[in-house]
């Protein structure tokens, strides 16, 4: 079922369901499994009367596509639209949406077994805790702040799967001028680490997510060996990688440079000259 563009814009997590339990699926999970941890996921949510219409249309509509619907979902569900329905002020939009998933939730073809999922294989990169990769500067930015040529360091510092399955690079970064390349662990700690994220509390944690071979050459960086006894900043251990910055390679809406260069000259001008030690 097509969803308009003003549903989705306006209620974002209908489709971001419909997302989660494919991928769920993809990876492995049979479909009492996608839709258990969905609800475990989404508990507040299903909580909230604003809300808890959301969450099973998204499910529904997900398990509709692929004719393996649950008849006490569809119940769950057809109650929560009928509860939402008979607010007088709603708008004809939503009137109509709501009536389009009844429709489809009445058609006997879409409920059956479980269908089967083809499982994605997964691209990770041949990346180790303690490599250490380096990236020259050329974005306009760095040029008043005197660092345009310098090197970006990314170091290695660990790795977590998120929600989707995609393993995410873990990363702290430095920068140093060209003739201070760091060849050793000590030479890296003495560079030390630029703050990411904001000031009082300062995070050091970065991520990428590198989901090819070409998104992974896109970050256009060198390995220049791997460091293992390198101190991080005390906070690192206690920064939730989830919310890490997210830093990207190429976009065909930027310039031909790495997205990340203009985020970590805005980093550098703000507290770089201070990296922490």
């Amino acid at each position: 079922m097509r969803i308009s563009k003003r549903i989705i814009d306006e209620h974002p997590l209908v489709n971001d369901i419909q997302e989660q339990y494919v991928n769920y699926r993809k990876n492995g999970m049979s479909r009492s499994e996608a839709v258990d941890k969905i609800r475990q996921e989404n508990a507040d949510e299903l909580q909230d009367f604003d809300e808890r219409y959301l969450v099973l249309i998204g499910l529904s509509l997900a398990l509709c596509k692929k004719n393996e619907m649950i008849k006490s979902l569809a119940d769950e569900t057809l109650d929560e639209i009928r509860r939402v329905s008979v607010d007088e002020d709603l708008e004809n939009a939503f009137r109509n949406f709501f009536a389009n998933v009844e429709q489809c939730l009445k058609d006997e073809s879409v409920y059956g077994e479980e269908a089967p999922y083809k499982k994605s294989a997964k691209y990770v990169p041949d990346w180790k805790v303690g490599d250490v990769f380096i990236h020259q500067l050329t974005h306009p930015k760095s040029i008043p702040l005197g660092i345009n040529g310098w090197f970006v360091i990314f170091y290695k510092v660990g790795e977590y799967c998120d929600m989707y399955g995609d393993l995410n690079q873990l990363m702290c970064i430095s920068l140093c001028p060209p003739d201070k390349t760091p060849t050793c662990d000590s030479e890296l700690q003495a560079l030390g680490f630029l703050c990411m994220m904001g000031r009082e509390n300062p995070k050091y944690l970065s991520q990428m997510t590198i989901k090819s071979k070409k998104a992974e050459n896109y970050y256009e960086l060198t390995k220049i060996g791997n460091f293992l006894n390198v101190y991080l900043p005390a906070s690192v251990l206690n920064e939730n990688p989830v919310v890490a910055v997210p830093l990207f390679g190429y976009s065909k809406w930027d310039a031909p440079l790495p997205a990340y260069e203009d985020y970590i000259c805005g980093r550098y001008k703000e507290c770089g000259q201070k990296l922490n030690r």
